[in-house]
């Protein structure tokens, strides 16, 4: 397996638990530990370009195919901006989205208490988290749907 691909089932990885919090999973976590899969998620989709540029098993675009298309895609673009905004404590360099990119820029959460007045049994409650990220001033989207974008746009460019 090339080293790309390996970085490309993190991403997966990152995205299913990004997912399994947004769609409600069983609340077991601090707050905190939340907040940090949409985080990773971005920060493992981000880093996938520079495994595709530097794994000599990944021929299919050249390094400046692979940052142009970054920077010309959009939840691309956002995933870049945010992943460099938490690197460097700050976006250092022009974004590449165009905008004032800041994550996280507010959430809902949904806590539900499943209660089964028939059982005898304890139901865990579900947690479900609405993260968005601010693209603009003022200008705001829903994170996990800009993370289902940028999968999606990997997958066509990468295969």
């Amino acid at each position: 397996m090339a080293k790309y691909e390996e970085q490309w089932e993190r991403v997966e990885r990152s995205y299913n638990r990004f997912k399994a919090i947004t769609e409600g999973q069983p609340d077991t976590s601090q707050s905190k530990e939340y907040d940090d899969v949409p985080r990773g998620f971005f920060n493992e989709c981000h880093n996938l370009k520079d495994h595709l540029k530097n794994d000599p098993g990944y021929q299919k675009h050249t390094p400046k195919e692979i940052e142009d298309y970054v920077t010309n895609t959009p939840a691309l673009a956002i995933c870049a901006d945010i992943s460099n905004s938490a690197k460097h404590l700050v976006l250092d360099r022009a974004p590449r989205s165009g905008g004032n990119t800041k994550f996280p820029s507010g959430r809902n959460i949904t806590l539900r208490v499943m209660d089964d007045l028939t059982s005898t049994e304890q139901s865990t409650p579900e947690i479900a988290i609405t993260y968005f990220v601010e693209v603009d001033s003022g200008t705001y989207r829903n994170a996990f749907q800009v993370a289902t974008e940028a999968l999606k746009a990997w997958q066509r460019f990468i295969f």
